[in-house]
């Protein structure tokens, strides 16, 4: 049915809201599906979209079609109605289809942004795997190595040929930085944006693109796995030789549905916290845009109260009669077959000002992926600073609520020691970032941000996002959208 790929987390046996706190609660919005209640999966559309340029690439090639090749053959016979198209770059850019034609965009339009959607909707899609597997086998094996990397043109042109059909996907491949065409990320005025126009165009259509990086390459990940992280898809750099098991965990990962935006309403005496603008305690009220949501999607939302004189009705919890407070999730989405679908979930949450009665029902699995979840999402606006603060609060208060509780069980001592770890590990990475952007001469510190007017802090933030996005390591930005799932 099409409300049961979401629910709300929370329980009614859920931790009460305790006001006066400056701690955050959070709110699961999206959780993990059980296998038992996915439906059937329906036809799919996906488009391989593999570089065949950059230094080096003989031998990753030949690695790279070595995996399709393993992949569509295991696929003919476990998903025969599934289309798959490959799309080539290098300077050009060349649809092949599933085998059955060829068609080259014109390289006069590859700065285009329109005319490569205009020319991507006339393109046919392929054919069932199931009659194209002997044409889509030799087109594969017949892909040559070249020079350069028109990612950019190549990526759009995917989205809009795989956005015929609902909930499709594009698995982008590359061992090189895009600087063909419209996108490119070479030189001092790279095109940054196009990836924020790319993930508005895919979301629209329906597509989860997901970006596959050759191990040792330079891509600039920090701006192609934007597209990923926005679409609902995923962001790795793999060994050519994983590459066969990668394709297949893309694919096998459903697309639940389409176009999905979040609505959180909270009591006005309670503001949900904006990564953007951390001193903005007034929104009660924020409509979240998530694009494309599978059965991994996980999502949080922050809530506090207000100051003491900006609350109504609520001042210690003890005006409250019910000592309940409500929250509303309006969850819009579109199903597999484009209508638009809405869920509303209500619930009253009880209030104390008691920690203890507070955290005593914690569920710390869901503690410990909001903290990395945040970490990360702090840490891909850029704000380095506060992605350490965030990281080393949330390990402080694992760690007092482990020793209040005395022990954990098994499945908890799990839990806490992987998320000691991965905060430990972002706070070391955005230090090292940090150290790297000193010994270069970049003044980019987040010190003196909360000074400023909102105005200021957010044209300095463009500049940092700017600068940073430059500088970031393809490991490192792998490491921060991989967190922030």
């Amino acid at each position: 049915t099409q409300s049961t790929w979401a629910e709300p987390a929370q329980q009614s046996n859920a931790p009460p809201a305790r006001p006066g706190s400056s701690r955050f609660s959070p709110f699961n919005i999206l959780r993990r599906g059980s296998a038992s209640r996915r439906n059937s999966s329906p036809p799919m559309n996906v488009v391989f979209q593999q570089s065949t340029g950059g230094s080096d690439y003989v031998s990753r090639l030949d690695a790279t079609k070595e995996a399709l090749l393993q992949r569509i053959g295991q696929m003919k016979t476990t998903k025969p109605n599934i289309k798959m198209g490959i799309v080539t770059f290098c300077s050009e850019v060349e649809y092949l289809s599933d085998g059955s034609k060829s068609w080259q965009l014109p390289t006069k339009d590859n700065k285009n942004r329109q005319e490569i959607q205009s020319l991507g909707m006339k393109q046919s899609l392929p054919h069932e795997l199931a009659t194209s597997f002997n044409k889509l086998q030799k087109a594969i094996s017949k892909m040559q190595p070249t020079s350069m990397t028109a990612l950019g043109p190549a990526l759009l042109l995917s989205v809009v040929i795989a956005g015929k059909q609902p909930a499709s996907k594009v698995i982008m491949c590359t061992d090189g930085m895009a600087n063909v065409g419209v996108g490119s990320l070479s030189g001092d005025s790279p095109e940054d944006d196009f990836y924020n126009y790319v993930s508005d165009v895919a979301n629209e259509m329906g597509v989860s693109v997901s970006v596959l990086a050759i191990a040792g390459s330079d891509c600039r990940l920090a701006a192609l796995g934007t597209v990923a992280d926005a679409t609902g898809g995923q962001v790795n750099m793999v060994d050519p030789t994983e590459l066969g098991s990668e394709y297949g965990e893309i694919i096998n990962t459903r697309i639940l549905a389409t176009n999905v935006s979040l609505t959180v309403v909270v009591h006005s005496s309670l503001y949900i916290r904006d990564y953007e603008d951390p001193l903005d305690k007034t929104c009660s009220y924020k409509t979240i845009k998530l694009g494309n949501v599978n059965s991994d999607t996980e999502h949080f939302v922050e809530f506090g109260f207000r100051p003491l004189d900006q609350r109504t009705g609520i001042k210690d919890g003890t005006e409250n009669e019910e000592r309940c407070i409500p929250f509303q999730i309006q969850i819009n989405y579109h199903n597999k077959d484009k209508i638009e679908m809405t869920r509303v979930v209500t619930k009253r949450l009880p209030l104390t000002s008691n920690r203890e009665e507070a955290e005593k029902d914690v569920n710390l699995k869901l503690m410990g992926a909001k903290a990395i979840q945040g970490t990360a999402g702090l840490s891909k606006l850029r704000e380095y600073g506060g992605a350490k603060s965030n990281a080393v609060s949330n390990q402080m208060w694992m760690r007092r609520f482990k020793a209040r509780k005395g022990s954990l069980d098994e499945d908890d001592k799990k839990v806490d020691a992987m998320t000691e770890y991965a905060l430990g590990d972002m706070y070391d990475d955005y230090h090292g970032q940090q150290n790297m952007e000193m010994a270069q001469g970049y003044d980019l510190s987040d010190d003196e941000d909360f000074a400023m007017d909102k105005s200021a802090r957010m044209k300095k933030r463009a500049t940092k996002m700017q600068e940073r996005n430059k500088m970031q390591s393809d490991s490192s930005a792998t490491k921060m959208f991989k967190m922030k799932k």
